[in-house]
């Protein structure tokens, strides 16, 4: 453990099963491993809100975190998310990660109560004295009830040195914002939007947690590369096609349109888990139309350059 600073396409991975929906498919993790090293991106987080951590026991997300620690094998950054309802289990899910000398940890507010400030300080205090590993809080409150503050961030970030960053999904760029304003020059500053990455990087964000770039690391891949080589509207154009990618993923049910469009390029079988439902043939067929218009068929096509 150890990474600085976290910053370009940190792509939010979904977790491959077998067609029966309950049991992790090893061989279709390899390739879809690879299949994102290859393609460029800069990290990889296993077990967020696409990848259907909080629907896995922490048996079955302790062996998602041994496969992909041991296929990434040090290439890239390797960031696990270790949310989950109860503080017992996110603190052995944060041990765990420890013990297999992952990256990091990101880590969500707890869920379903609504919980205070001073609740929320003594979670995340919790965690921090519990593991001594790279720590990025993660805001989405559109999921878990309760939010990150920026000063929350701050003052615990300035308290525990091994909180290294936040990954921001309020969907609110002024958030992000307030939170690229707030960080140190050593925090890393995530977005979790996909139609605001571009935006994110040049008010001097790191990068994005995106869940688009999982199925479709291309355009994500450019954006960023374009951005570094000073590239301004090139860059701005490759954030149409991600907010295009982001508009025709999630235009069916969470998680199914990434794995679905896995499926199509030939990487993972696209099944999801219960309660999550697989895609109708409708849904299949316009999604298969939608990448087809932008070049994303097959894993080895070269997507066209700007929709």
């Amino acid at each position: 453990m150890g990474i600085k600073h976290l910053e370009g396409v940190i792509s939010a991975i979904v977790t491959p099963l077998h067609s029966n929906g309950s049991e992790i498919d090893p061989q279709g993790m390899k390739r879809l491993i690879n299949f994102l090293i290859d393609k460029g991106v800069h990290g990889l987080f296993p077990l967020g809100s696409t990848g259907e951590g909080i629907l896995f026991d922490v048996a079955t997300r302790k062996k998602v975190m041994d496969l992909v620690l041991s296929e990434v094998n040090g290439r890239v950054p390797v960031i696990f998310n270790v949310g989950a309802l109860r503080q017992q289990d996110v603190l052995k899910l944060a041990q765990h990660s420890v013990e297999i000398e992952a990256d990091g940890i990101a880590v969500i507010p707890p869920f379903y109560y609504g919980l205070d400030e001073s609740a929320l300080e003594k979670f995340f205090s919790t965690v921090a004295k519990t593991v001594d590993c790279p720590i990025y809080l993660y805001n989405i409150p559109s999921n878990t009830k309760n939010s990150i503050s920026v000063s929350l961030f701050s003052k615990l970030a300035g308290r525990y040195p091994h909180i290294m960053g936040m990954k921001e999904s309020s969907m609110n760029f002024a958030d992000f914002y307030e939170l690229v304003q707030a960080a140190e020059s050593t925090h890393s500053t995530l977005m979790g939007n996909d139609a605001q990455f571009f935006p994110a990087l040049a008010v001097g964000g790191s990068g994005a947690v995106s869940a688009g770039s999982t199925a479709m690391p291309e355009p994500y891949v450019a954006l960023y590369n374009a951005y570094k080589e000073g590239n301004m509207e090139e860059a701005r154009q490759w954030q149409e096609v991600c907010a295009e990618v982001k508009r025709m993923l999630l235009a069916s049910f969470p998680a199914g349109g990434h794995k679905k469009a896995l499926e199509l390029r030939g990487i993972i079988n696209g099944t999801v888990s219960a309660p999550l439902r697989q895609l109708s043939d409708h849904e299949i067929k316009e999604l298969e139309n939608s990448m087809e218009k932008l070049g994303f068929l097959g894993a080895d096509r070269t997507p066209r350059k700007f929709i």
